[in-house]
């Protein structure tokens, strides 16, 4: 993994020159004050619950660089991958295609009987995997929604292409801050 420093002025610049150095799909992925800890004590990107534009649990990135340029709050870390990289070995459910659920309906049907559950255990179902979502949020340049890949588990630094750190953001927790997940 290349580490590269920048300002928020030029973070766009610097994504626009890395992307092309992607071998597969380019994905981005700000990092707050807490996953930025995790990472820096772990040297993981931990799966997190409460990300407002996607439902559940997961490690979430943006296939379009945009949206992590536009933050209110400027994000000291910036960590952009491949989804083909993300995504080896593991199912993928694209939530944005018809009939993305019909998998996880017929396990449910055999686990509980058919019909013997409701939508919200049918998402559950579905969000054991790595899926792929459309953020709710209005975007003009996305009007079906912004896409977002949603990892199920931890992603390590070696399955990054680029860590760029923004020298003009100061991190707000003390580097040697612990971070509990449950």
């Amino acid at each position: 993994m290349e580490i590269v420093t920048t300002t928020t002025t030029d973070l766009g610049h610097v994504l626009a020159e890395l992307s092309p150095r992607i071998n597969g799909k380019p994905v981005y992925r700000a990092l707050d004050d807490i996953s930025c800890t995790a990472y820096r004590n772990s040297g993981l990107l931990i799966p997190r619950d409460g990300e407002a534009y996607v439902a559940g649990k997961g490690v979430f990135f943006f296939f379009d660089p945009h949206p992590v340029c536009n933050y209110l709050t400027p994000r000291p870390i910036v960590v952009v991958s491949s989804f083909e990289k993300l995504s080896r070995g593991r199912k993928t459910i694209d939530t944005r295609v018809s009939g993305f659920d019909l998998e996880a309906a017929a396990i449910l049907d055999r686990e509980k009987g058919h019909g013997n559950y409701n939508g919200y255990e049918l998402w559950l179902k579905v969000m054991e995997d790595d899926t792929i979502t459309a953020s709710l949020a209005e975007n003009s340049r996305f009007p079906d929604g912004l896409p977002i890949y949603t990892r199920r588990t931890p992603v390590r630094m070696d399955e990054l292409d680029f860590e760029i750190v923004l020298t003009d953001v100061p991190l707000s927790l003390p580097e040697d801050a612990k971070i509990e997940y449950t």
